[in-house]
């Protein structure tokens, strides 16, 4: 739920774009029917293919001259760039002379196979020993203020054939006046990835930047957006998983066919365009896209996948190749997403996503400009690798770590900054951040959010102390309601030291309960801490836990209601907990307890009866969440995701005397 609201703020709160753009669409000369994925090329090298529509977007620093279009079966075409025009349409015309040798196999199903079958030495997980790199990532929600109109528009009511004025409305206008001086979000992270084959692989994030946010939100940032490469077998997009391209069973999920060959290059081998899509299509829209697959080797050149929907989702990938390892290396990804052309519903994030048009408009109101600016924006993600090493000794702390933020990662000036962006901040970008954070830091955002974040895991937040609600109120037959608060030290008190506390009070037994304890953390990388605690509080008769459990929190406990057997508990405690890899967790516990049941009883043993009795324990429990992930931020450890199944096991040993 947290992943899908942010994502939403992100799109509708509001490339990377280049400094130039052109757009247009591709059709047949006679039938004008789209040409989907033909290879659309700048004169200066910038390069991209039509989507499943024909449209294309091609991007670069510096003017065009220009752009060349070619599509199998097609001759090619040269479109001369006139200065200022920024949308064409193009036409190709069919290659008639041209021989086509027909197979009596789709060719297209023979170079998956081989793909397929050469994932494993072209995979850089599986074919390198090591790698460790550095990536600067940019998110922009943005839109091209030339293709918004400046006009202020006039909205009139038509009664009996007349149009009436109604009101004056400037939302286009305000846009394009904004999207000339500014994005409307931007953010921008630089990572360094590390990985080998007996710790796999960890992103450790050394600078942040959000706009509007003095402190990011960690959670944000662990979202994988796009995976690592295309070979997974399960491809993500948006936290969606997808059975990806060249899967060990692609065959079966989708068709191929072959829509081009590039030619060699200086620094690489022809590779193949072959076209994918789903065999099967329902409700929601399906991965397709190109691949550009080596003629020799079968790697990857390069990927793109697209959603096509409600929204739509464009996902791609560069490689670049090293000849010292005769390796096909992640160069670059780029995610967009906008507003779609049809209502076919698209997965973000496991929840589904469809937009429907009012179709219960007023069909007498008339906009004197029909069209909404607010459509032509798009959010824009780009990494970019750099200082690439392949198979150098590397060791990675923290073991089973997917994420791990450097302390001081959202505190790093320009100096910093401007050694790793691989593309320079606009004064576009600039003025974003300045807009954002002096507007945000005006109406309090940050803090009402972090507020409400924690008030939703039951706490809350003042500036050293956050008060916890999970001991606000409960009821049971023996103290009737049971009221009272607890509380706990915050990230601003200490990220190495906490402290926390609770008392109660029960209406019926009249009786004060509490408890207090605090920890020390020994070790950052493997959430190690030494505690202690003391608490004089009732328990169930007969209640058992697990010591690492985590934190539960509950408005309401029916069950609660039907308990009426408690006993008076002292207890004393020394408790040492450890990572033993970030998915599995250690704790060992030492207990002193004084226990007085709150009902007849008596233990007869040796002649002596009991009706009180101390016992001192030992526990040891672990706790192994296999399928499971976790990161470490200035805060602490956290979960990302939970996985299932998870296995607990836990031994105590009763110490006599």
């Amino acid at each position: 739920m947290q992943k899908l609201f942010f994502i939403l703020f992100f799109i509708t709160s509001f490339s990377v774009l280049g400094q130039y753009q052109i757009s247009g669409n591709l059709t047949d000369n006679t039938s004008k029917k789209p040409l989907p994925f033909a290879n659309v090329l700048s004169a200066q090298g910038a390069g991209t293919i039509t989507d499943r529509d024909g449209n294309f977007t091609l991007e670069q620093t510096e003017p065009f001259t220009t752009i060349t279009f070619s599509y199998i079966g097609y001759n090619a075409k040269v479109l001369n760039v006139t200065t200022g025009k920024t949308y064409y349409t193009v036409t190709l015309t069919e290659n008639v002379g041209e021989v086509v040798l027909l197979a009596k196999d789709n060719p297209a199903i023979q170079i998956i196979k081989n793909t397929i079958e050469n994932k494993k030495q072209n995979n850089p997980e599986k074919a390198l020993k090591s790698f460790e790199f550095n990536t600067y990532s940019k998110l922009l929600v943005t839109a091209n203020p030339d293709s918004i109109s400046g006009t202020i528009d006039t909205i009139y009511k038509v009664t009996n054939g007349k149009k009436q004025f109604m009101l004056l409305d400037s939302t286009n206008y305000e846009l394009k006046k904004q999207l000339e001086k500014s994005h409307l979000y931007i953010s921008e992270k630089v990572s360094e990835y590390k990985f080998n084959q007996a710790q796999g692989k960890r992103e450790n994030i050394l600078a942040t930047r959000m706009a509007g946010l003095e402190e990011p939100f960690y959670r944000v940032l662990a979202i994988q957006m796009q995976s690592f490469t295309f070979y997974e077998d399960e491809y993500t997009v948006f936290g969606t998983s997808y059975s990806g391209p060249i899967a060990n069973n692609a065959l079966k999920q989708y068709d191929y066919r072959i829509l081009d060959t590039i030619p060699a290059t200086n620094n690489s081998n022809s590779a193949y365009l072959i076209y994918y899509k789903p065999k099967k299509t329902d409700d929601f829209a399906g991965l397709q896209g190109v691949l550009y697959i080596d003629t020799k080797t079968y790697a990857l050149h390069k990927a793109v996948a697209q959603l096509k929907g409600t929204v739509n989702v464009n996902a791609e990938q560069n490689f670049v190749y090293v000849p010292k390892d005769n390796v096909w290396f992640p160069q670059s990804k780029k995610l967009v997403i906008e507003k779609g052309e049809n209502n076919q519903a698209v997965s973000l994030f496991g929840g589904r996503i469809k937009i429907t048009e009012d179709t219960a408009k007023d069909s007498t109101i008339v906009d004197s400009n029909a069209t909404d600016g607010t459509k032509e924006r798009k959010m824009i993600m780009t990494e970019q690798n750099s200082n690439i090493l392949i198979n150098t000794p590397i060791d990675i702390k923290g073991r089973g770590l997917a994420i791990a933020f450097e302390d001081d990662a959202f505190k790093k000036d320009d100096t910093f900054w401007n050694l790793y962006r691989t593309d320079s901040i606009t004064t576009r970008g600039k003025e974003t951040y300045r807009t954002l954070d002096s507007l945000v830091k005006a109406e309090g955002f940050e803090k009402k959010m972090n507020f409400f974040l924690k008030f939703t895991n039951g706490y809350i937040a003042t500036k050293y102390v956050d008060l916890d609600l999970k001991y606000l109120i409960k009821y049971n037959n023996h103290e009737g309601f049971r009221l009272g608060m607890g509380a706990i030290t915050n990230k601003n008190f200490s990220t190495k030291y906490r402290l926390h506390g609770y008392t109660v009070y029960g209406t019926k037994d009249r009786k004060f309960k509490y408890g207090f304890g605090g920890e020390a953390r020994l070790n950052k990388f493997t959430n190690t801490w030494l505690g202690a605690g003391y608490s004089n509080d009732l328990q169930e008769t007969g209640s058992h836990s697990f010591i690492t459990d985590g934190r539960a929190f509950y408005v309401f406990q029916p069950r609660l209601f039907n308990i009426t057997t408690f006993q008076q508990r002292e207890n004393f405690n020394v408790n040492f907990s450890h990572n033993i890899t970030s998915k599995a967790r250690l704790k060992i516990q030492l207990d002193r307890n004084a226990i007085d049941p709150l009902y007849d009883y008596t233990f007869h043993v040796n002649g002596k009866d009991y009706t009180t009795y101390n016992t001192t324990t030992a526990t040891a429990a672990v706790s192994w969440q296999p399928y499971s992930t976790f990161m470490l931020t200035p805060d602490g450890f956290d979960q990302i995701n939970r996985g299932f199944p998870t296995f607990t096991f836990q031994a105590i040993q009763g110490i006599a005397g």
